[in-house]
């Protein structure tokens, strides 16, 4: 039962340290491959939900459209800005041409 348990360490162990590399390649890749631009933000949804004591928990979720280098017009989910935008805000973003639907925020302009 002893060596299940630490194998189970082992691979999670494994997993994390995976992840975190996989996280640290797709970071540079993104960096030294990434095409920057300016987009407007588009949509803003807003979802609420009631936790088990009554807190109101509200969720945005922010669209922007862009025009990628290619001239054609790329609407994408923006990951969380850890700020609040509005619908207009001009924000600067970085994407991958092989990944225009997953832009990162950078700042809002």
């Amino acid at each position: 039962m002893l060596m299940l348990g630490l194998l189970f360490v082992a691979l999670v162990l494994v997993l994390l340290a995976a992840g975190a590399v996989w996280k640290r390649v797709s970071a540079r890749k993104l960096e030294e491959d990434g095409v920057e631009t300016t987009a407007v933000v588009s949509r803003d949804e807003t979802e609420k939900t009631n936790d088990y004591d009554g807190t109101v928990f509200v969720t945005h979720t922010y669209y922007v459209t862009y025009e990628n280098s290619k001239g054609e017009t790329v609407e994408a989910e923006l990951p969380d800005p850890n700020q609040k935008l509005e619908v207009g805000n001009q924000v600067k973003i970085r994407y991958l041409p092989n990944r225009q639907n997953h832009p990162i925020f950078l700042e809002v302009l």
